[in-house]
């Protein structure tokens, strides 16, 4: 058994706030996409082209700015734990998710902490754990249950921070 058990630091926080904020976005302009389409049909036959125009442009950023301050604290992982029977157990706040192992895609590891990315889902935002957190188990068992799907980010970030400075 491997378990990440307490609250993460604040930079993985902020980490975990801009992905969920890029998310959250993507599917806002979507949905917005959504309303935009047919009221430029609308136009020709309507004047409720200009409200929903507005509507559409407003929607993401409204859904950006109010779902960014209630549901990360929500969805927020303060347990990640991966247990004998291979279920990828993730406890928030008031939410629990259980994963198969098999249903990990990939885990990219950014230096200090996971990002487990699951087959078939967008759900990626609460699948977050950081390696200074492990309680029971270690990182060498951790990476080996995990062979061949970490994709370590940290080493091409610096590569790409050192190739901007030489330049």
């Amino acid at each position: 058994m491997i378990e990440f058990n307490d609250e993460l630091t604040n930079e993985c926080k902020k980490y975990y706030d801009k992905l969920f904020a890029k998310i959250v976005l993507i599917i806002s302009v979507v949905i917005s996409l959504i309303f935009i389409i047919p009221s430029i049909f609308l136009y020709f036959h309507n004047d409720l082209f200009l409200i929903v125009i507005v509507v559409a442009i407003i929607f993401p950023f409204f859904v950006l700015i109010s779902l960014k301050t209630k549901a990360t604290s929500y969805t927020m992982p303060n347990l990640v734990q991966i247990n004998d029977n291979n279920e990828f157990i993730i406890k928030c706040k008031n939410l629990r998710y259980t994963k198969n192992i098999n249903e990990i895609k990939c885990v990219y590891d950014y230096g200090k902490w996971y990002l487990f990315k699951v087959k078939n889902s967008l759900d990626v935002t609460r699948f977050v754990c950081q390696k200074d957190l492990i309680k029971v188990g270690n990182i060498e068992e951790f990476e080996k249950l995990f062979q061949g799907k970490i994709i370590k980010k940290y080493e091409q970030e610096t590569s790409k921070t050192k190739s901007n400075i030489e330049k």
